[in-house]
């Protein structure tokens, strides 16, 4: 599962609880694993929710935690001699930010009203993507006139590691509920390129343990811009600190996040549990 389904469905809104395609697609889902051998989920949260939604699963499925990795390889660089930096004029100015889909179950809200809250001060937020949470970022910037939004579309892949290293901070953040229910697969790149994450989710979930693990990022609750916005703004005068959170978090992407790892995981699986002539 790259996300629990269709409980992703019905937080985003898309789709009500009480509508019978929910039953239905819930119902699926159910024969799905009890009916499979092994299940695959991307934490350590979605391998405990499933287990209290389908309290006798392990009866009748193994479920593996097999994270996810960067789409493509990350190198990383100072912002200073990074081309798509300098292009945006992001080399000069500490520089937050959030690259991927600007999706429903994203707190882009607060990160609006954040940015909002910082407007008068030298910190300048990114976005490069889409999704249906954009028009909240373009209501932002069309009525308070922010000088220090720049929303920018979706690059071409191979221009991943200039993008994601054209910032001092990266950015992240899902609305509460949804750390059980999916695993932001921008992570990966965010540690791969070597920068400090701020990331907004509940207290105790997986982004947050993570992070304070390994002292790669912070995590904040949700729903709450004037933290979040005191948080980026401390941060921007500490840039030692910012750094040693960088430095962390592309150590982490390669002792535990790189292709070669997850290669083997999905090995160990398909292969050692089949059987033998």
């Amino acid at each position: 599962f790259q996300d629990i389904f269709p409980e992703s469905a019905n937080l985003s809104g898309v789709l009500k609880s009480q509508n019978i395609l929910f039953r239905v697609l819930d119902r699926l889902m159910n024969l799905i694993c009890q009916n499979s051998q092994h299940t695959i989920v991307l934490t350590t949260a979605m391998q405990a929710y499933l287990s209290q939604k389908y309290p006798h699963l392990s009866y009748h499925t193994d479920v593996h935690v097999i994270e996810n990795w960067a789409v493509e390889p990350i190198i990383p660089q100072p912002k200073a001699s990074n081309p798509f930096a300098r292009k945006h004029k992001l080399d000069k100015i500490f520089t937050v930010l959030y690259s991927g889909n600007i999706g429903r179950l994203h707190d882009i809200e607060t990160i609006a009203e954040s940015i909002y809250l910082l407007r008068h001060e030298p910190i300048q937020f990114v976005f490069i993507g889409d999704g249906p949470k954009q028009y909240i970022l373009m209501n932002y910037l069309s009525k308070y006139q922010l000088t220090n939004l720049l929303l920018l579309p979706f690059q071409p892949r191979p221009q991943l590691s200039h993008t994601l290293t054209a910032c001092d901070l990266s950015l992240m953040g899902v609305i509460p509920g949804a750390e059980h229910i999916i695993a932001p697969c921008k992570l990966y790149g965010m540690l791969a390129a070597g920068r400090g994450i701020v990331s907004l989710s509940s207290s105790g979930s997986y982004l947050e343990q993570l992070l304070s693990q390994y002292n790669c990022g912070v995590n904040l609750p949700p729903q709450d811009p004037m933290n979040l916005a005191s948080c980026i703004q401390s941060l921007s005068t500490n840039l030692e600190r910012v750094a040693t959170l960088g430095d962390n978090a592309h150590q982490l992407y390669k002792e535990r996040y790189q292709v070669d790892r997850a290669i083997r995981e999905y090995e160990n699986v398909l292969f050692d549990h089949l059987p033998h002539p």
